[in-house]
């Protein structure tokens, strides 16, 4: 009876919660890159929050269990509880929309059939290892997009001239002389400058500042390549789909902006 109390709880604060975000969410397909930002952001400070709630979680459950102060032990179950609701909406968004298991959906069972069954401190040793494993992660994600974004402030900025083909010519010629449908050739060495669609040639190149994957990748005919990506061998023709502020990098870089100041504000 207890378990099914917790799943209860959980699952209607939850639902709850899904209500009232659906309801305010509200935004055009102008602003679908800042709410993806705004996501991400709100994402890292739920998982600090839940960190610390779960920490204090643990201490009272310890301090609850040794001398046995029921209070303490109800006020650590209020913590897990509260945190779990983020599992469970996880859980919820692993199975009904993704329709495949996570670690995410075991805690939202294990945690409510240990919590009834008494083991309050292991519950909340467990969910304190959770929050902590996954503060872990984010940290390493951002710690990712920020050598990213070093790297290529350093490193990386896009040619501001490239080599225009026409009539069977190179000429070198600004970024911003190019129209869509445009056919640059780019060398050795060269960082390309454009977003677009190989229409002749061979390469090998690197996609660090993109990806963060540095791993070479062979690049041929009717492959899609990046601005930012670097030809380490070969060479390629490349009609041009985008380029400037309408390609790939310079959205991800403008996203790292935008999480640069949202952090600035809030941690």
């Amino acid at each position: 009876m207890p378990f099914l109390l917790f799943t209860a709880t959980g699952i209607f604060a939850y639902a709850g919660l899904k209500l009232y975000k659906d309801f305010k969410t509200d935004f055009n397909k102008s602003s679908i890159e800042k709410f993806r930002s705004e996501t991400f952001a709100n994402e890292i400070k739920t998982t600090k929050n839940n960190l610390t709630i779960s920490s204090l979680s643990l201490f009272l459950a310890a301090i609850g269990s040794v001398f046995y102060l029921p209070f303490l032990l109800f006020a650590s179950t209020v913590g897990i509880i509260y945190t779990t609701i983020a599992i469970w909406q996880d859980s919820y968004d692993s199975i009904i929309k993704k329709h495949e298991l996570n670690w995410s959906v075991v805690e939202s069972i294990a945690f409510p059939w240990l919590l009834s069954s008494g083991y309050h401190f292991s519950t909340a040793l467990l969910n304190w290892l959770s929050w902590l494993s996954k503060t872990f992660v984010s940290e390493f994600k951002i710690l990712g997009k920020d050598l990213r974004r070093s790297f290529f402030k350093t490193f990386g900025q896009l040619p501001t001239t490239i080599w225009l083909k026409k009539d069977g010519v190179e000429l070198e010629s600004s970024i911003n002389e190019l129209v869509v449908g445009d056919i640059i050739t780019v060398n050795t060495g060269e960082i390309v400058a454009v977003d677009g669609i190989i229409i002749e040639g061979n390469a090998y190149i690197n996609q660090y500042l993109l990806t963060g994957i540095s791993q070479p990748l062979a690049k041929s005919n009717n492959d899609q390549i990046f601005a930012s990506n670097m030809i380490i061998s070969g060479r390629l023709s490349i009609k041009v789909d985008k380029w400037g502020t309408d390609t790939a990098i310079a959205k991800d870089m403008s996203t790292c902006n935008f999480k640069d100041r949202f952090y600035e504000t809030t941690f």
